[in-house]
């Protein structure tokens, strides 16, 4: 019998920050050939380290690249990025700050959009397709 080797798949955690006008927080990528989609559009991302939560990751890497803290994130779904061996868990919360009172870290900049002008920018394709399928579920009020 032949050893088979188990491709370990790479969890990562992404995460959708609306603010009360129902704005979402964009994150411009760095522009840095040796990371995925470079220079391109996306949310406060990054990977689960061994023996963390989906949830410990996503506050984890809220607070590293933003320096914010968020509460009862709420799952939206699962995007498989073949090109990287990666498995990416989105969620959505709610922030109560401005671009002002967060601290970028990683990145060009953040920006709020609203959701029409976000699925316009310069997003991977399979972000932008996730947002579109994804819309009533997103956009859905959060339970208080």
């Amino acid at each position: 019998m032949k050893k088979q080797e188990i491709l370990k798949v790479k969890k990562a955690v992404s995460v959708i920050l609306i603010n009360k006008e129902k704005q979402f927080l964009f994150h411009l990528r760095d522009n840095k050939k040796n990371i995925p989609f470079p220079n391109f559009w996306s949310f406060i991302s990054g990977g689960v380290e061994e023996n963390e939560t989906l949830e410990e990751a996503l506050k984890r890497e809220v607070k590293e690249e933003i320096g914010c803290n968020i509460k009862n994130p709420i799952f939206v779904g699962i995007l498989n990025i073949d090109n990287f061996g990666t498995l990416t868990y989105i969620y959505k919360a709610k922030i109560n700050k401005k671009i002002n009172e967060m601290n970028l870290t990683e990145g060009q900049k953040i920006k709020f959009f609203s959701y029409n002008d976000g699925i316009n920018l310069k997003l991977p394709e399979i972000l932008r397709d996730f947002l579109i399928k994804n819309k009533d579920k997103i956009l859905a009020e959060f339970k208080e």
